[in-house]
């Protein structure tokens, strides 16, 4: 997905803030007025909605170089919360549509991002619905690992500071799931659980499991 680097902000220097936000700080809510868009500078972000049954299901996670709330409605359409530390440069609604007006080749990237971001949504919708639970968590750690590389990252450690929680409420399915596949993964030799995250040992088996081309989005 194109992405409008924090190299890129040196270019506007009057139009954008600093932010740090603690693990687990709210960043917004859904519903609440759409004020500000953020651009991740370091750490990891959660997009989620509540459900009405008070479940949450999450929809992506950010990192950084991704924007957050890059639509330009006047209401938050879902909640944010930091998984680690983050720092993000914010900007406010109306100095982003200034951007846009001043600078037409960013209001082109902004329109890319708008289609990433469906075809992401589209992507998330096949991955809960179409496929079994172990294939869902080979594709999801094989598609972080790429997100990863695409920031200079690339390594057989796939960093996840996200919680068991997170990723269950991310793949629709239960943290025991979660837990008992990457265990089952694990034993078989495919993986190795480290503390800062996933170990891939045989990404063959891994691609192999996943079902279906894996998206670097």
């Amino acid at each position: 997905m194109p992405k409008l680097t924090e190299e890129s902000l040196v270019f506007w220097p009057d139009l954008s803030c600093k932010k740090s936000f603690n693990p687990n700080e709210v960043i917004f809510k859904a519903g609440k007025p759409n004020q500000y868009r953020l651009l991740v500078s370091s750490g990891m972000v959660r997009r989620y909605k509540t459900l009405a049954d008070g479940r949450r299901q999450i929809l992506g996670f950010s990192i950084p170089g991704d924007w957050i709330a890059s639509s330009l409605g006047e209401e938050f359409s879902f909640s944010a919360d930091a998984v680690d530390a983050v720092r993000a440069y914010s900007f406010t609604r109306d100095s982003v549509i200034a951007l846009l007006v001043g600078q037409p080749e960013v209001l082109a990237r902004f329109h890319d991002l708008a289609h990433a971001e469906l075809a992401a949504a589209e992507e998330h919708m096949l991955l809960l619905g179409r496929r079994r639970s172990e294939e869902k968590i080979a594709c999801f750690l094989l598609t972080m690992r790429e997100r990863w590389a695409r920031l200079g990252k690339r390594s057989v450690t796939v960093h996840l500071p996200m919680c068991r929680r997170d990723i269950a409420d991310y793949l629709g399915v239960s943290m025991e799931t979660v837990s008992r596949t990457l265990a089952r993964f694990a034993r078989d030799g495919i993986i190795l659980l480290v503390p800062e995250g996933v170990r891939l040992l045989d990404t063959g088996s891994l691609e192999q499991l996943s079902g279906l081309e894996v998206s670097t989005k």
